[in-house]
């Protein structure tokens, strides 16, 4: 005969099979300009992006709510901004050591999925860049939206999740970085 409590793990692992997860994508912070001198991944944010992300995130990632409750996996695209960026996600959410995730700065929305699917916190932030996040908010939500560096939406996703009926939680744009006092000096 089963035990109180072997029937409420049941109940509570049937539950979290069917719980829903909730991804938040971020694009990387204010990143040094393309060059021809600099590989696109080794591009690293600016002062001004780390200072603003630095500013921002916490208050930004705090709409989680994530103190004393779920499992939070950060992943990040392997590019040094993106690092950078999920670095600083990490140390806002007091989560472990972000996860290189390859789909992420090849933009490939299937492998990133199944990525996001294997994953097994709760809550799963992916640091990335554009347009991919534009695209896959807009495929998952059917909502258009805009990010600017920093920017961040957190999307509701469930088992049964098709294209454009996952739920929009909340999108917050990101931080514009000050010019450096150099830059707005008047000559």
């Amino acid at each position: 005969m089963p035990t109180k409590n072997s029937r409420t793990s049941k109940r509570a692992a049937r539950k979290a099979a069917t719980m829903a997860k909730v991804l938040v994508l971020v694009r990387h912070g204010k990143a040094q300009k393309r060059s021809a001198d600099v590989p696109d991944e080794l591009r690293a944010l600016t002062e001004a992006g780390r200072k603003a992300l630095a500013a921002h995130l916490p208050q930004a990632l705090a709409l989680l709510d994530v103190a004393d409750g779920p499992d939070v996996a950060v992943l990040a695209s392997p590019a040094v901004r993106t690092r950078q960026t999920a670095d600083e996600v990490a140390k806002a959410l007091g989560a472990g050591a972000p996860v290189d995730c390859e789909s992420l700065f090849a933009q490939d929305a299937e492998s990133f999925m199944q990525d996001v699917a294997n994953a097994s916190a709760d809550i799963v932030v992916a640091v990335g860049h554009n347009p991919f996040a534009e695209e896959l908010t807009e495929r998952l939500c059917g909502a258009r939206i805009g990010f600017s560096t920093g920017a961040m939406a957190a999307i509701e996703l469930s088992e049964d999740t098709d294209d454009g009926t996952a739920r929009l939680l909340w999108f917050v744009q990101g931080p514009r970085p000050r010019p450096s006092l150099k830059a707005t000096a008047l000559r």
